[in-house]
């Protein structure tokens, strides 16, 4: 019996030059255009779009308007507060602290809030050297 010959098969260089050379030509094609879509392309602007700017502090409507101010000449500061609510001034003064005035709403007159001041603290008394210079 003879043998089988089998055919040889020969390699076409030219043409797996030209298979892989187009592999990377389209490689390339396709990473340049997406650098180009997500890198260099600028944004595009519909006309469509409603761009507003933010009101200005002098358009905005002014939430205090109509209240009455607590001021103290002696610490160097204001606060607004509603026209219903009550202010009772303190002139008391204990060790630490000095009541300036306290707020209350009606019906109930219960304060809701004090203005208090601390006095003749130092937060440095006891504080080391490495602390103050920190602060």
């Amino acid at each position: 019996m003879p043998e089988e010959v089998k055919p040889v098969t020969t390699i076409s260089w030219p043409k797996v030059f030209l298979t892989v050379l187009t592999i990377v030509v389209v490689a390339g094609v396709i990473a340049g255009a997406l650098f180009w879509y997500f890198y260099i392309r600028q944004p595009e602007t519909s006309s469509s779009v409603n761009i507003t700017k933010p009101a200005t502090s002098s358009a905005q409507k002014d939430m205090t308007a109509g209240w009455r101010t607590y001021s103290n000449e002696t610490y160097g500061f204001e606060i607004k507060y509603p026209k219903t609510y009550q202010i009772k001034e303190h002139p008391k003064s204990e060790d630490l602290y000095h009541y300036l005035a306290e707020f209350s709403s009606p019906p109930s007159a219960e304060t809701f809030m004090s203005i208090v001041v601390v006095k003749d603290v130092d937060i440095y008394k006891n504080a080391s050297p490495k602390f103050v210079a920190e602060r």
